[in-house]
């Protein structure tokens, strides 16, 4: 009797247990359902939010190929530059012409419009719909519900100093095309998804879809696209199957609400700024045609800050001068009125003169491998300066700049005839002769080297695209130290001749500072690991900025004030 009696109590022992377990699972569920509706709320006020803006898109593209020393090598290049647009569907407005989005409208949605070669069998030639770049920051248009998507938790995690909660996310049969594939990172304060992993399916007939990485900021309370990094293997370019890596950056979200700021805030301007005659007794003919030319630069300088291509002023800005200034001292040289430096937010390699401002663009001093070789940059462009060859003082005139910003590369071009890049090199080399960097010529030559070696495979990274390229069929800059340098060897982890591209620099993409990349170096210690001029993925330390929107507002019209000396 005893035996039946314990039996029986663990029969309803057992069977309590099993109707707590599933009051516990059923609360659980009912908490995740709870929280993944969270999470598709505030996905849907957030893209609200951010169609709001109209920031700078750039994409990058390189192919590669395997290389059995070197891990592999770039074949090949794409370059996109333009604003996007998230009002409605993801769009893009090309800075450099027409685009497979203007004249595909059927595709901007997709990434890439892939086209049966009947010769190739299973490969595929692609023709590019620049705007499925900018659909790589929305998860999906419609929505993340649980209608269409089945979420899973997976575990709980750090990015940066924000605590995540990680999704595995898979669409549902029957979901729809172009539905998201992968894993989200969401944060566990306001569920506002900060990353997002993986690529979307069901494509229609001819569509093909990149594998990607999507990342976002946070400023004014809002999680903005920020970066992306893309990577697919087996495609096909010229019939050659390779490895397709791409980072797309957005920037300029502030800039982009600029326009009403412009006439509706009141700016106070300090004491200091003041007309720049002398001791108001007028200008004479020499100082008038100086403050003619300044004129001109300052508005061209300006129509490249507002349209977001340039950065505001920065400490950065103070390092190249600095570097400038020590060109001078050395060199017993006075420049009137002072030279400025100022750094343009593009990828392409490229640096150029406005008057007497220097304008490095961010991809060239992210691969510059030390200050030896950014002081022969700088030393060329001041050959410029010190020879004379002014900014076009059409620029003078206010009506000058007065067009749309996809105009700004075409309107503004700042390129030097040939007869004027050889006398700027031939002035430089006397520059850096007597120079800090007079004994650091081997670096100088060697990075130059790196660039010619590329200029076929990469050509839209090496190309100037507001100035002079830096190596040409023409007039390569710097030849004489290019000639001297020692042989270009891509094995030896000793012999840096470029960085891959984001080495140095960090840009804030909403208020477009830019400032040096605080990431600790890390040795490189094989041939593999050298990267030079190559794309490399992203990883962010992400945080919280609860600035407010006078803050914000006072630093999108900051960059209105500080030209108007």
């Amino acid at each position: 009797m005893r035996i039946k009696r314990l039996a029986v109590w663990m029969i309803f022992l057992l069977g309590c247990s099993l109707t707590l377990f599933a009051a516990d699972t059923s609360v659980q569920q009912t908490e995740l359902e709870r929280v993944i509706d969270r999470i598709a709320a505030r996905e849907a006020t957030n893209m609200k939010e951010v169609a709001k803006f109209a920031p700078l898109i750039e994409t990058y593209v390189q192919f590669l190929k395997p290389d059995k020393d070197l891990g592999a090598v770039p074949i090949d290049d794409r370059y996109f530059l333009g604003r996007a647009s998230f009002a409605r569907r993801a769009t893009d407005d090309s800075f450099l012409g027409p685009t497979a989005s203007a004249t595909k409208p059927g595709f901007l949605r997709h990434v890439l419009e892939a086209v049966p070669r009947p010769n190739l069998k299973l490969r595929r030639e692609i023709a590019w719909v620049p705007a499925g770049f900018v659909q790589m920051a929305v998860i999906d248009p419609s929505g993340l519900d649980r209608q269409h998507y089945d979420l899973r938790f997976l575990r709980r995690e750090f990015v940066g100093e924000i605590r995540c909660l990680v999704f595995s996310v898979v669409p549902k049969p029957r979901a729809g095309y172009g539905r998201f594939l992968g894993r989200i990172w969401v944060e566990d304060q306001d569920y506002s998804i900060v990353r997002f992993n993986g690529t979307y399916v069901h494509p229609k007939e001819h569509d093909t879809y990149l594998h990607f990485d999507s990342w976002r900021i946070n400023a004014n309370r809002v999680w903005l696209p920020a970066y992306i990094y893309a990577e697919e293997g087996a495609i096909a370019i010229d019939r050659k199957v390779s490895t397709l890596r791409a980072q797309t950056r957005f920037w300029g979200y502030s800039a982009s609400q600029r326009a009403e700021n412009e006439f509706t805030a009141v700016l106070i301007h300090s004491k200091d700024v003041n007309d720049q005659s002398d001791n108001g007794s007028g200008f004479s003919p020499l100082s008038a045609e100086r403050a003619w030319e300044r004129q001109a630069e300052d508005n061209v300088v300006d129509r490249l800050e507002r349209s977001a291509l340039l950065a505001p002023q920065s400490p950065v800005d103070k390092i190249l001068e600095t570097v400038v200034n020590n060109l001078l001292v050395t060199n017993n040289l006075t420049i009137e009125p002072d030279i400025r430096c100022r750094v343009l937010l593009t990828a392409p390699i490229e640096s150029f003169t406005i008057g007497h401002t220097i304008v490095l663009s961010r991809g060239l001093l992210d691969v510059l491998p030390d200050e030896a070789s950014l002081g022969a940059v700088l030393a060329h462009e001041l050959g410029h300066i010190v020879l004379t060859h002014g900014v076009d003082t059409k620029f003078a005139f206010g009506d000058r700049t007065l067009f749309a910003d996809d105009q700004t590369l075409n309107r503004l071009a700042m390129l030097r005839t040939a007869d004027e890049e050889t006398a700027a090199d031939k002035k430089a080399v006397e520059l850096l002769a007597n120079s800090p960097y007079k004994d650091k010529s081997e670096s100088i030559g060697l990075f130059l080297a790196q660039l010619k070696s590329q200029r076929a495979v990469l050509p839209q990274l090496v190309r100037g695209r507001f100035g002079n390229s830096l190596v040409d069929d023409h007039a390569p800059r710097l030849s004489a130290l290019m000639n001297t340098a020692p042989k270009l060897e891509p094995t030896n982890i000793q012999q840096l001749a470029a960085l891959p591209l984001g080495a140095r620099l960090s840009v804030d993409p909403w208020s477009d500072h830019v400032e040096l990349s605080r990431a600790k170096a890390v040795a490189v210690m094989s041939a593999r690991e050298k990267l030079p001029l190559q794309l490399t993925p992203f990883f962010l330390y992400l945080v919280r900025n609860d600035q407010s929107e006078e803050k914000h507002a006072a630093a999108a019209a900051e960059p209105l004030s500080a030209n108007s000396e």
